[in-house]
């Protein structure tokens, strides 16, 4: 039984020891060194024939092995299990023994030279730190990606921007440049990097051409500040230029020391050609591509200024196209313009080149000639009116001929402000177009055509003030019917006055030229017209219709403004004026020159109840090819036949024909200036149905008019 016992506490302490290697092994890592499993094996082998032994005292447990009670059990127990055991732990230490002393010198570099040293301890110690170092290492790492993660955004970024980037180092050497740059440039990075920058930016100034200085030399000689170049033009070597802004900083190290220089390139091409065209826009005709006149005046005060220093002489021409009005409304505006756009290469092309050509609007033209005398000018100015009068407009089939008045006005040490230059050149033009149109006038201060006009400029002045200051007044002249037997006036012509400032009367004859000169009638007409159907509707009273008949004159300028049809026909709804007692009188001149108008304004007012008349009859020479086309109710025969009928055998034929021609039409005829009562009685023996002039009564103020008529009116039974 002590046998038993001490073979169990044998096979106990082999299994623990089996067991505590194998734990060992695993912990400190020794499985991984060589012998160290032989080791473990030989001890295995051992507690396995430990256990045989203990099998063979209870035969229970024997009947579990095969073998049994056999001579091989013998062999296993004592050469597998004891012997093959011993044998394998021997070959176990000697496979390990090399490491102990690998041990020994790793305890000695553990422990140093303390005399006490756990190797354990110590190897958690370097555990400890290892781990530490592990971390650190991991951090290291993380701060890299990190690193490399914004070295690669900035470098995407540089690779990214609108703006070229270009590194040197501090001799100007290139070490990088970005794609925008080799845009710019030219140059590939692969060709560009170690260059000199120099030799890869090439930059001019844009106003002398001449090369910019070196930007990174001068940003490092100034202890690094930042350098710029606003007006640099960057040319390629095919020509290619490109409007730049440079900008060039210093790079420096975590030391703040220079290292290199970084340049910016911001590419304004785009920007500065926008400027450009903007520029080009604001100073010229877009239709024409002509200097306008803004940038015309510019360049004329300063020729201005030179004259008056006494550099040099200059001339100024102010011309208008004549006829361009007839393309415009024959053919539309898009002829017009064409006229306009091959009028302005041909005025082009026949001056120096030196010279300025502007269109200062519609059909009006300037040009300047600096540096030029009068008579040569003259010379150009005389072929410029040749080529305008000979070129020929064709458009769908139609052909006009233009010509070109032009005013002529030196510019010298005496001339005057830009103004005065300029109302110079424009009274010239008028002047050449009064005297006949498509020719030339120089302008000269004491000019008797240039004083006259002056005095139709100032005339336009006093209208307006005479507006303003309502001093006008109107009139009325009798108009008598030659077959009445009493002898009183029942028609009126209205007649306007305008009274100066002094309070004296002036006649229409001094104003009415400038006024239709300068586009003033369509105003007169419409105070004429308002005022007139007002004073007749405040003379109504209680009755029907005012107490006379009234005549007022309407211009050609009148006829021909769209929107005065219109105008009337609100007059006469707002006064309440019947339109029977108001005949419009219109000059022969006036409904030819305007014929499609005058007939459609005849008509319309025609069918409300209005009367027409014709007025100076005979005087122009279509009179009787139109009289048949206009709907009108009375011919006024001109009074330049009736004032000398009675004396010229040709007037008073004229008369007599002129009222032939009028009965057989079925309207009534009315001769003016029947002065003397010797033309009354020629006029009645011709059958004349009225006359009207001062033998029959002069004029009077309307308001005067109208009273006597109202209070002849009123004396009268029926009133």
């Amino acid at each position: 039984m002590s046998d038993v016992i001490l073979e169990s506490l044998r096979a106990l302490l082999l299994g623990a020891i089996v067991v505590w290697l194998w734990r060992m092994g695993r912990r400190h890592g020794l499985a991984r060194q060589p012998g160290w499993r032989i080791i473990w094996t030989g001890f295995l082998l051992i507690f396995c024939g430990s256990l045989l032994d203990i099998t063979d005292n209870f035969p229970q447990l024997n009947r579990f092995i095969l073998i049994g009670d056999t001579p091989l059990e013998a062999l296993l127990e004592k050469v597998v299990g004891y012997l093959g055991g011993v044998a394998v732990l021997a070959w176990g230490f000697w496979r390990w023994m090399p490491n102990v002393a690998s041990l020994q010198r790793a305890q000695q570099q553990l422990c140093d030279s303390a005399q006490e040293c756990s190797v354990p301890d110590r190897a958690a110690e370097l555990q400890m730190l290892n781990v530490r170092l592990q971390h650190e290492v991991r951090q290291r790492e993380a701060a890299e990606r990190r690193l490399q993660q914004e070295q690669e955004r900035q470098l995407v970024t540089l690779e990214s921007i609108g703006d070229g980037v270009i590194t040197t180092d501090t001799n100007g050497i290139i070490d990088y440049i970005n794609p925008v740059a080799e845009r710019l440039t030219g140059f590939a990075e692969s060709s560009a990097i170690g260059q000199h920058y120099l030799d890869v930016l090439i930059l001019v100034d844009e106003a002398t051409g001449e090369s910019l200085s070196d930007l990174v030399t001068l940003c490092l000689s100034r202890d690094g500040a930042m350098v710029h170049a606003d007006d640099g033009v960057l040319s390629h070597a095919d020509g290619t230029q490109y409007n730049i802004n440079v900008s060039v900083a210093p790079m420096r190290d975590s030391d703040g020391q220079v290292i290199g220089a970084v340049l910016v390139l911001h590419d304004l091409t785009e920007v500065m050609g926008i400027a450009r065209q903007l520029g080009y826009q604001a100073s010229h005709d877009m239709l024409t591509g002509l200097v306008n006149r803004r940038e015309f005046e510019r360049l004329l005060e300063r020729t201005i200024r030179r004259a008056r220093s006494g550099d040099g002489e200059h001339v100024l021409f102010y011309i208008d196209l004549d006829q361009f009005k007839l393309v415009n409304d024959s053919c539309g505006h898009r002829a017009g313009d064409e006229l306009l756009v091959l009028l302005s290469t041909l005025l082009q092309r026949h001056v120096r080149e030196a010279d300025t050509v502007a269109r200062l609007g519609g059909d009006e033209f300037g040009v300047l000639l600096e540096d030029c005398g009068l008579d040569s000018a003259l010379l150009i100015a005389e072929e410029l009116r040749q080529v305008v009068r000979e070129f020929r407009f064709v458009w769908q089939g139609q052909t006009f001929e233009v010509g070109a008045s032009i005013g002529v006005v030196p510019v010298g040490k005496n001339s005057g402000r830009l103004a005065e230059v300029l109302s110079a050149a424009d009274t010239a033009c008028y002047v050449s177009k009064d005297l006949g149109r498509n020719r030339i006038h120089v302008y000269t201060p004491d000019d008797r055509e240039v004083v006259h006009h002056h005095g139709e400029m100032a005339w336009v002045h006093r209208i307006t003030q005479a507006f303003e200051d309502e001093r006008l007044s109107l009139y009325a002249q009798p108009i008598l019917s030659l077959t009445a037997a009493d002898g009183v006036p029942t028609h009126y012509e209205i007649l306007m006055r305008m009274i100066g400032s002094e309070g004296d009367l002036i006649l229409p004859m001094a104003f009415i030229p400038a006024a239709e000169r300068y586009n003033l009638m369509p105003t007169i007409d419409r105070w004429v017209v308002r005022t007139t159907l007002g004073q007749l509707r405040q003379a109504q009273g209680p009755h029907d219709r005012p107490p006379i008949n009234c005549t007022i004159n309407l211009s050609g300028q009148s006829l021909g403004d769209d929107h005065f049809l219109e105008f009337v026909i609100e007059q006469f709804h707002e006064a309440d004026v019947v339109p029977e007692c108001v005949c419009f009188e219109i000059t022969e001149t006036a409904a030819i020159s305007n014929l499609s108008r005058a007939m459609n304004f005849i008509d319309v007012l025609h069918g409300m109840g209005c009367r027409f008349a014709l007025d100076d009859f005979g005087s122009g020479v279509s009179s009787f090819g139109y009289l048949k086309n206009l709907h009108v109710d009375y011919l006024k025969i001109d009074g330049s036949f009736v004032r000398d009928m009675v004396r010229d055998t040709v007037d008073f034929a004229m008369v007599e024909s002129i009222n032939q021609i009028g009965h057989v039409m079925g309207l009534k005829t009315i001769a003016e200036f029947a002065e003397s009562d010797a033309i009354l009685d020629a006029l009645r023996r011709l059958q004349v149905d009225y006359a009207q002039g001062n033998v029959i009564g002069t004029p009077m103020p309307l308001r005067d008019v109208l009273a006597l008529a109202m209070r002849d009116r009123d004396m009268t039974p029926d009133g």
